[in-house]
């Protein structure tokens, strides 16, 4: 249902970086987060060198909540004129939400890598209000990097695939939105 939605609202416009390639930064990009993030954790709380750990959920878990919230960011800066500050409590909103949802799927598959018990503020050990800070710091980065993946323009030719960036403006923003204007 995702991909008829974001086929029919948001097409992608000849030159813009394709939606499976998005997805696929998207996931890296929340592993290698996720690795970094834990292994400064460990080095500051525990005085610990060792490289932090993620779960091959992970990749999955993050890249489509980050390409959600692309999608979100593309309709609510493009057709509702929002701007990031107003956008941030609906992303951080929806992050817990994804991070809850993941976290009971997994649980219940016993795959959750994860737990935030010991933690005050938390709900059922899948979330905490702790991490609202950090929530709203990537929150705000996912918004300015929507932003950026705007600009990477993708051709196919007959020696290969070409990325390259555009300068000035967001590129295709109404072709993005399916508007002609």
């Amino acid at each position: 249902m995702l991909w008829v939605l974001e086929t029919t609202l948001f097409p992608s416009p000849h030159g813009a970086l394709p939606r499976w390639m998005r997805l696929y930064f998207y996931g890296m990009h929340g592993l290698t987060l996720d690795i970094v993030l834990s292994s400064a954790h460990r080095f500051v709380y525990d005085n610990d060198l060792k490289l932090g750990h993620t779960s091959i959920w992970s990749f999955l878990m993050y890249g489509s909540c980050s390409f959600v919230v692309d999608r979100l960011y593309l309709h609510l800066h493009f057709t509702r004129g929002w701007g990031r500050w107003r956008r941030m409590p609906l992303y951080i909103c929806l992050i817990y939400t994804w991070e809850f949802c993941w976290g009971a799927v997994l649980r219940h598959y016993g795959a959750c890598s994860w737990d935030y018990s010991h933690y005050p503020l938390n709900f059922m050990g899948l979330v905490t209000l702790l991490y609202l800070p950090g929530w709203f710091c990537l929150s705000l980065y996912q918004d300015v990097l929507s932003d950026v993946l705007l600009r990477v323009v993708y051709t196919e030719d007959s020696a290969g695939v070409t990325l390259s960036g555009r300068s000035g403006g967001v590129y295709g923003a109404s072709s993005w939105l399916g508007s002609s204007a």
